[in-house]
């Protein structure tokens, strides 16, 4: 079973197989490279193998899948989690999200920021029609208002969450015109 998905050659899309998405660079943002995934991915250690990142998936561990970004600061990031006690596993997206918004505030006080808002709510691709679960987050870091939208999708035991951070509204919802479904 392969869990992880890639970058294409051209280095302008990331596609994930196992979820059914793929997510095309917006213009000014780049992917991060090799040695910047491995510093997001430190906690899990060296992992070489299909069978690594399971193992430690299934050992409770995050995996960074893929992070872009741009040099004014918005981000996007693919995160894979599995679903390890019978109770996340009966969940779908929207109940992965809920469980995952009673964490929120704390998380964000920790890296500074504060929370202001956070629904879940069905997100509406314009450019393809796709329609995903989503969780919308308002908070404030350093004074500055920031916007994150968080898209959660459900495979066999594991969860898939793609975060885009920016301070503009109209820009997150540009960043997330370039999520879309594989058909």
């Amino acid at each position: 079973m392969k869990v992880v998905g890639k970058i294409a050659a051209t280095g302008m899309t990331y596609a994930n197989e196992f979820f059914g998405i793929k997510f095309t660079l917006p213009e000014g943002f780049f992917f991060y490279d090799e040695g910047q995934m491995a510093e997001l991915n430190q906690s899990v250690g060296e992992l070489q193998t299909d069978e690594d990142i399971i193992e430690a998936l299934e050992s409770g561990q995050a995996f960074f899948d893929m992070a872009a970004a741009t040099t004014s600061g918005s981000t996007v990031n693919a995160v894979i989690a599995h679903a390890s006690t019978p109770d996340v596993q009966a969940m779908d997206a929207a109940a992965y999200l809920e469980y995952a918004k009673a964490s929120l505030g704390a998380q964000l006080s920790s890296a500074g920021a504060e929370l202001r808002d956070a629904q879940v709510r069905t997100y509406k691709n314009d450019k393809t029609g796709d329609e995903f679960v989503s969780m919308e987050v308002r908070f404030e870091m350093q004074g500055a208002p920031m916007c994150e939208e968080l898209v959660c999708l459900k495979a066999g035991d594991y969860f898939i969450t793609i975060s885009a951070t920016a301070q503009d509204p109209a820009e997150l919802n540009a960043i997330l015109q370039n999520l879309a479904l594989v058909k």
